[in-house]
């Protein structure tokens, strides 16, 4: 399939696969190990390309710093015809629902809850003082019963 039509040489597959390898690197070795592996093999080829914005990442990287979570991503919905199909996802942090998005891709939908979490973030900085985010309605575990 791939292979055919060029799979080796589509930015896509190559960064999943890139955003794959480093994800196994942390959860084997740790952030040290991952931030090691990226600056000593990815850094230096495509440190100077300039990005579109990757909000997952960014958002990963904030929560990191201020609270040592990690962001939950939940696929929420999947609806309409399989050519024309729209994903629902809300993005959470210590069971609090931070942002929600929906795109044609279960990829864009992340990065739009994502880019939502980060405009909450940067508008309430209390929600990263405290591990509890004051104020926000909690995820409960009916919120998902219909997964």
């Amino acid at each position: 399939g791939e292979e055919n039509t060029g799979g080796r040489n589509k930015c896509r597959i190559l960064a999943c696969c890139v955003e794959a390898i480093v994800a196994a690197i942390y959860l084997d070795g740790g952030i040290d190990a991952s931030r090691d592996f990226f600056y000593k093999f990815i850094h230096p080829r495509f440190g100077s390309v300039s990005f579109n914005e990757n909000y997952k990442s960014n958002l990963q990287e904030i929560i990191l710093k201020n609270s040592g979570d990690l962001p939950k991503y939940i696929d929420m919905s999947e609806e309409g015809p399989d050519h024309k199909k729209m994903f629902t996802c809300q993005v959470e942090v210590y069971g609090v629902l931070l942002g929600t998005g929906t795109a044609a891709s279960k990829k864009g939908a992340q990065q739009k809850a994502a880019k939502e979490a980060i405009r909450k973030l940067h508008t309430d900085h209390s929600y990263l003082l405290d591990p509890g985010f004051k104020g926000q309605k909690r995820v409960r575990e009916e919120d998902h019963s219909h997964l």
